[in-house]
């Protein structure tokens, strides 16, 4: 399955939010609160409440107007705290069915829904000859060539907005060019087929138009057959405004369900349907269910590890025998040593090359470690589940009917160890004795290996790695298979090698109380490309802008050295907040040239910024080529101010340009009304940059710093900064930095 879109209106910190994705790697960032973690909930809010949408369609009959589930009915509550009461809650996933096992979910309930309700409104439920007829004819028409429409289309969840509504599950698709929607479940009825925007309450289900009528012409019972029985098109089903196709649904229970047919014994299957011998339906829910239950996997508390914290999972303990033949819960981190085990141990190469490869990932992601999974006879008392050990599973046998205390059982574990020295043996351990980070590279493994088809979510992956494993993690997503979503806070992580990493990052910020998220522009030509992940690409710093609520561009190692140290123990910081409070970040451009290429991503990724430069750049005479202005504007950042003095400046190019105090004068305060600061008093000379400032303000500092650190220009300008009290320009500076960041 691919998911193509995610659009959420009034939930969480969502007012109107909207995210696209494409194959391979997309990374969220932004700072706390922005919201990105949200993005996660939304996507885990839809797999909960299409569960939800199955389980309520079960019964059938009159739908009862029963609240939802305790976790449902809980964001309903959550409504996006901006909006006015009552507003409507909309959470939409657009997906595409791209796997043979996804569309054989779709094809093998459609047969047995239109066997089931064909039986049904036939008032010939238990007619063999008919059920037979109708298993044949839906067997030879319905296949993924006649079902095509339904293998695209988005899932929309609605509620009203008050406190006593239900939630709304519609499948939305478009079929020769219109569009409908499948009523998953709604107040009024379910599993109904209506054209697009109608009220599903406009058509009560009892005028709803029955199966029949619109396949074979025949609204009457009992249900005559037409002979030959016509060809199946699913354009029949989608009536014109105003039409509702009757309910589809595979019904159990009822004398019309009967495994001797193929499409009741593989609906069964494939749809993973419980032996019951109660009366119950499943509705088309049930198979977009399974496909986005399989298809849609986050991952985040699972990177925690077992037994940190103080406790293991109560998974992690003593399990019945027939836990080693029964299905495996697919992310339940204490399972993972039961799906490791099973592979390995698996009936099928695909098993075990699988587990082969994980064991690969694990080594790739963890460099220097290696893991296996062993398995060991035990004897154990019968007596009530209790947790062994992170990593480790015990698997008791039944009792040996011998009134013996104790029973023979099995416990699996996860050994880790590291490579050691030649001529030495290797000293395996207990996983969770090798770190958390060892134990979260194991779940990340497990998932980049199995990722595939999927859309795969990490939320906040690599905490406990160093930078080492980050950049092997980094790649590892970068060359991973199927859709992957990357929500972190860690600048290691994020991959900004090529164009195409750049086309893939998402930044979200919280802008008036609602998240926004923001891309680069597609405009950006190769060149600009380039330049920016050469500037980027290397520099954890750089990208730890993104992560930023403002970000501070200085020209050089002076600046990046005293500015935060005096800012952080101002007067400004008693009613300002420091630096650090306000979560701004500061980086060098490492010269007055280098503005443009950091401008471009702050600016495009709507990141508040400000710039500190020397007097040389704004020197119109011999430094034009990288003026600030210019450069800022080269950025593709439209400030009618700046552009109308670069016009202005470029109009006389062909005389020679001349630099005044007066034009200075002019651009000093032009710039600091758009974010652009410097300390110097002129464009040349020792005044035009910090370090006239600190011969004139710290003379005696300044020689002293340059005895301890002759070398680094960072550390003596923070040693100055820390050694003195921060001078009144400075001061008053921040202040003016802090008004331009809003």
């Amino acid at each position: 399955m691919k998911v193509t879109s995610l659009d959420v209106s009034n939930l969480f910190s969502f007012a109107d939010f909207s995210l696209r994705f494409q194959d391979g790697l997309t990374v969220i960032v932004g700072p706390n609160g922005a919201g990105k973690s949200n993005v996660v909930r939304a996507l885990d809010a839809v797999g909960k409440l299409l569960d939800w949408a199955d389980d309520q369609s079960r019964p059938p009959g009159t739908v009862p107007r029963v609240p939802a589930g305790s976790v449902v009915s809980s964001y309903a509550q959550a409504s996006h705290d901006g909006s006015p009461a009552d507003t409507p809650i909309e959470l939409r996933l657009g997906i595409q069915l791209t796997t043979g096992p996804e569309r054989e979910r779709v094809v093998s309930f459609f047969r047995a829904a239109l066997l089931a309700t064909l039986c049904q409104e036939s008032a010939q439920a238990t007619d063999d000859t008919l059920k037979g007829a109708l298993s044949s004819w839906v067997l030879r028409e319905i296949d993924e060539t006649k079902l095509t429409a339904l293998f695209t289309g988005t899932l929309v969840f609605r509620h009203a907005g008050y406190e006593t509504a239900l939630w709304e599950a519609r499948y939305e698709f478009c079929h020769d060019g219109r569009r409908f929607e499948w009523l998953l479940y709604s107040f009024s009825s379910w599993d109904s087929i209506i054209p697009q925007a109608q009220d599903a309450a406009a058509v009560p289900a009892a005028s709803s138009t029955r199966l029949c009528q619109v396949l074979f012409d025949q609204p009457t019972t009992p249900l005559p057959l037409p002979d030959p029985l016509p060809s199946f098109d699913l354009a029949k089903l989608c009536l014109p405004p105003g039409g509702r196709l009757a309910g589809l649904s595979v019904s159990m229970g009822t004398g019309v369900f009967n495994d001797r047919y193929e499409p009741f014994r593989k609906v069964a299957r494939v749809l993973e349907l419980p032996e019951t011998t109660g009366q119950t339906s499943y509705g088309f829910a049930r198979a977009l269910r399974l496909c986005v239950d399989k298809s849609v996997v986050v991952l985040g508390e699972q990177f925690r590890g077992l037994g940190v914290g103080g406790g293991v999972p109560w998974r992690a303990g003593v399990y019945p025998w027939e836990t080693l033949t029964a299905a495996i819960p697919p992310r339940d981190p204490g399972f993972l040593p039961l799906r490791l085990f099973a592979l390995k141990n698996g009936s099928s190469a695909e098993d075990r090359e699988a587990f082969a490869a994980i064991q690969e990932q694990f080594e790739r992601l963890a460099p220097g470690r290696s893991f296996d999974v062993t398995f060991t006879g035990v004897a154990m008392p019968v007596t009530a589940a209790a947790p062994l050990g992170a990593g480790q599973v015990a698997v008791p046998a039944a009792g040996d009917g011998n009134g013996s205390e104790d029973r023979p059982g099995a416990v699996i574990s996860v050994v880790a160890w590291r490579e050691p020295p030649a001529g030495q043996p290797r000293q395996e351990r207990p996983i969770q004795l090798h770190g958390a980070g060892t134990w979260e590279a194991l779940v990340l493994a497990e998932a980049l290996v199995g990722s595939t088809d999927r859309l795969t979510v990490l939320d906040e992956p690599a905490i406990n790695f160093h930078p080492r494993w980050q950049t092997a993690l980094r790649e590892a997503l970068s060359e991973a298979p199927g859709q992957l979503l990357l929500v972190t806070h860690s600048s290691g992580l994020i991959p900004m090698e090529t164009d195409h990493d750049l086309r893939r990052l998402v930044r979200v910020s919280n802008e008036a109380g609602a998240s926004r998220p923001h891309l680069l522009p597609e405009k950006l030509t190769a060149r600009t490309s380039a330049r920016i992940t050469r500037t980027f690409a290397l520099s954890a710093d750089a990208r730890g802008l993104l992560l930023s609520r403002g970000a501070v561009l200085v020209s050089g190692g002076t600046e990046l050295g005293a500015l935060p140290t005096w800012w952080g123990k101002g007067p400004a910081a008693v009613s300002l907040g420091t630096p650090a409070d306000r979560d701004l970040a500061i980086l060098s451009v490492e010269g007055d040239g280098g503005f443009a290429n950091v401008l471009t991503v702050l600016h495009g990724l709507s990141i508040p910024w400000a710039l500190i430069c020397d007097g040389k750049s704004f020197d119109v005479e011999t430094n034009w080529g990288s003026h600030v202005f210019r450069q800022i504007t080269t950025a593709g950042i439209d400030i009618p101010d700046l552009v109308t003095f670069v016009d202005r400046i470029n109009q006389g190019r062909t005389a020679k340009r001349t630099m005044t105090q007066a034009l200075w004068d002019e651009q000093v305060a032009v710039g600091a009304s758009h974010g652009v600061f410097t300390v110097a008093t002129s464009w040349a000379g020792d005044e035009e940059c910090i370090e006239g400032l600190l011969k004139r303000l710290v003379p005696d500092k300044l020689t002293e710093a340059g005895k301890l650190f002759s070398e680094s220009k960072i550390r003596k300008a923070r040693w100055i900064a820390q050694e003195t009290p921060c001078p009144p320009e400075i001061d008053a500076l921040y202040r003016q930095v802090v008004a331009a960041l809003g």
